[in-house]
């Protein structure tokens, strides 16, 4: 699998772990409590597979082959989404920060630890949506197929070294989460060099 389909694959799993993190929100502004056990396993998802595992393969393969090429950190996009990735892990920080007032049920908890997830959902869809639409895209472009190849490989060496099995597990568990809520995976995967 090319390192862009690998990473749009990854994407996927990301937004189906979103839209059960929203659906949890929306369940304790409408009044509900927290699932517990399911928002600290999206927390965990979160934290293991997309701060750790996704953000690693972008911000130590992908995003350095393609400044490689040209692509600017500095005022362009590769440097933006590093930017973004920071950000995602300052929300989440705050999301970890509000659950434990949250996890007590009192209305105001549950609605600030709900507008907090908001905010950050909103954020991670709009990063995805750049990568996806803007910078891959681009990079399908500027970038010789050699580079994908490599960057591919580099990819499946740091899943091997650092995050095995972590994908399958979470893959799994997504799964079950999706079905638990009544969240439909996102659609089919687009095909990327």
């Amino acid at each position: 699998m090319p390192v862009l389909d690998h990473l749009t694959s990854e994407h996927r799993l990301i937004l189906a772990g979103l839209a059960c993190l929203e659906s949890q929100a929306q369940r304790c502004l409408d009044g509900g409590q927290l699932e517990l056990d399911a928002v600290q396993e999206l927390m965990a998802f979160l934290r293991e597979f997309v701060r750790g595992c996704h953000h690693d393969k972008e911000e130590e393969v992908l995003f350095p082959g393609l400044e490689a090429l040209g692509f600017e950190r500095d005022g362009g996009p590769v440097g933006m989404l590093c930017y973004e990735h920071e950000a995602f892990n300052q929300a989440f920080e705050r999301i970890e920060k509000a659950l434990p007032a949250a996890e007590i049920g009192d209305p105001w908890s549950l609605s600030a630890w709900a507008r907090q997830v908001d905010a950050f959902v909103s954020m991670a869809r709009g990063h995805i949506s750049k990568e996806e639409d803007v910078l891959f895209p681009m990079a399908r472009t500027r970038s010789p197929q050699t580079l994908f190849q490599s960057m591919l490989m580099d990819v499946e060496r740091l899943e091997i070294d650092r995050y095995a099995g972590v994908r399958e597990s979470w893959d799994a568990a997504l799964e079950a989460l999706c079905g638990r809520f009544g969240v439909q995976l996102p659609g089919p995967e687009k095909k990327n060099p």
